[in-house]
């Protein structure tokens, strides 16, 4: 690895006695005391770091083995001894980000370009780990640079439509010059000595050469149709024409968007657009302006890269960068469509013909999906390739907008059923850590008090204090919960049948209400119904009972007394 080359140039010996901390630190080594170990690598580094640096090249080389985040304290030895070495602080990013911490890999980067600014691996792996996208070092620069070699914005498919726009130019050019070739010959037919015709005939163009009288001719057949499908194709051609100036980096591009908007201000490609159109002229304006955009429709793939573009026209290369990340992680899940609405009717087919690959497809889409049916559709995939966890995402959503949903909520049970069985199969095992990682799945989608009882003993297998004080706290909110819904259940009980004049019946209700939760509103409650049906004799009695039930713990029960 090059940079333990360069620490290796840069190191010579200083003391013979670096074998006896090589010698200890492969002991700690061997015994998997990894911490320890680094420290006596970095105090045989000070002494010799060219006879020690072969040791540590080794387990840099055989990551693997060394258990991953096991080389984390060594890598960090080693920077600590050489803080101003790049490409060994780029590694440790790349080692962190591998395993999953994103936070940490950040600082590496970020000192890796601290010690060399110009360093460019650093660069895309800190813009890529901000936009959680999983590229690494030349994989990262390659998987944006078709982004960043453009000299324009990205824009949708619009050649038939271009060659519309030369076709209508072109014909209208040799229409009048035909008519003036005409005009031209039959004049001549009066002249003694007639001339010759010399106007050179029109050429075909590859763009359209007069963009403003074309946008006037377009605008004005707009105005002119009479039925919205007569209007589809002026429309389609104005935004074409916009699409043509963009291309050229043409800011006049910008009044035609804008005019386009104003007809049409849900459509956030036309939107997205404008802002670029916008960009030519004040790059900084139209970066705020796409990132509102990016607010109300996140997961629009122009607008995600057109923010990128932007972004480098400003001058701000590095969160260029991270959006073009973000970008191309979901153009990847789209297999490349900026488009996404031909992806859902395709994964409809293939439910037919394969269904795991539909399930692939429609999981890929998962950020795009907006509406019920389809969350729904790729829960219940989920479900049939025991995917729980997806699932649970899915049926979840739903049931944030539509609480009462029935398969979202039959979902949710077969979910927590599984879970539920593949713990206790763990605990019957002595599988305490497996168990208690299903408990904690089971109790995300629903607890209950006895399964928040045997998820306590299974964490009292397991020995961890930690695990033991959270169910034992999550054990008596639920309580709690249930000691509420109960006492509500009686309250209103109770309610019914003071409507109903019935009031010792009521009053017994308010006592049970009391019993499971001492509310001082519902006591209230229950003397105002003893006034109100003549039980006032019963007031006092009520009284002391109500400030026994308080001192009581609450797993002992004071009996109600009886109303006549």
């Amino acid at each position: 690895m090059e940079f333990l080359k360069k620490i290796f140039r840069e190191s010579g010996t200083k003391d013979e006695s670096y074998q006896t901390h090589i010698k200890k630190a492969k002991q700690l080594l061997d015994s998997r005391f990894y911490d320890r170990a680094s420290v006596e690598y970095n105090k045989a580094l000070q002494l010799n770091a060219q006879q020690s640096i072969p040791i540590v090249k080794r387990q840099f080389e055989d990551a693997e083995a060394a258990g991953g985040l096991d080389l984390l304290s060594l890598g960090q030895s080693l920077l600590v001894s050489f803080p101003n070495n790049p490409e060994l602080a780029n590694f440790l990013g790349n080692l962190c980000r591998r395993h999953s911490q994103p936070r940490q890999a950040e600082n590496y980067y970020k000192h890796t370009l601290k010690v060399d600014p110009d360093y460019e691996w650093a660069s895309y792996n800190l813009a890529a780990t901000l936009a959680h996208s999983y590229q690494y070092d030349d994989n990262a620069k390659l998987s944006i640079s078709v982004f960043e070699v453009r000299t324009s914005f990205v824009l949708p498919p619009f050649e038939d439509e271009l060659a519309q726009l030369i076709d209508m130019e072109f014909n209208e050019k040799f229409a009048a010059w035909e008519a003036a070739k005409e005009a031209a010959e039959e004049a001549a037919k009066l002249e003694p000595e007639p001339k010759a015709f010399d106007q050179p005939e029109p050429k075909r163009l590859k763009t359209p050469k007069e963009p403003g009288q074309l946008f006037s001719k377009l605008k004005l057949a707009w105005n002119e149709a009479q039925s919205p499908q007569d209007k589809e194709e002026p429309f389609k051609l104005i935004c074409a024409l916009g699409y043509q100036l963009l291309s050229q980096n043409q800011a006049v591009s910008f009044k035609v968007f804008e005019w386009a908007v104003q007809r049409n201000p849900l459509d956030a490609n036309l939107r997205c657009f404008l802002f670029c159109s916008l960009a030519l002229k004040q790059p900084k304006i139209a970066v705020e302006k796409l990132i509102a955009l990016l607010a109300k429709v996140p997961n629009h793939r122009y607008t995600l890269i057109n923010l990128g573009l932007a972004y480098r026209r400003a001058n701000n290369i590095q969160l260029s960068r991270r959006y073009l990340f973000i970008g191309f992680e979901m153009l990847r899940r789209s297999q490349g469509k900026y488009e996404v609405a031909g992806l859902f009717e395709e994964a409809k087919i293939l439910l037919r013909k394969n269904r795991r690959k539909a399930w692939e497809l429609l999981h890929d889409l998962r950020l795009d999906m907006t509406k019920p049916e389809q969350l729904l559709q790729l829960g219940a995939l989920s479900l049939e390739f025991k995917e729980w966890n997806i699932a649970q995402s899915c049926f979840r959503e739903v049931l944030l907008k539509d609480p009462k949903n029935r398969q979202a909520l039959d979902g949710m049970r077969t979910i927590r059923q599984e879970w539920l069985a593949l713990a206790r199969i763990a605990a019957d095992r002595n599988n305490w850590q497996e168990s208690v990682l299903g408990y904690q799945l089971v109790i995300s989608v629903e607890a209950d008090e006895e399964v928040l009882e045997e998820a306590l003993e299974v964490a009292k297998g397991l020995g961890n204090p930690k695990t033991i004080r959270e169910f034992e706290r999550e054990l008596a909110l639920q309580k709690q919960k249930d000691r509420l819904a109960i006492a509500n259940q009686h309250l209103e009980r109770a309610m019914m049948l003071e409507g109903k004049r019935q009031g010792p019946a009521a009053i017994q209700e308010y006592q049970q209400s009391i019993i499971m939760l001492p509310q001082h509103k519902v006591f209230v409650q229950m003397l105002d119904c003893c006034r109100k049906f003549r039980l006032d004799s019963h007031a006092e009695q009520l009284s002391v009972w109500f400030e026994k039930v308080q001192e009581v713990d609450p797993e002992e029960e004071i009996p109600p007394l009886e109303i006549v």
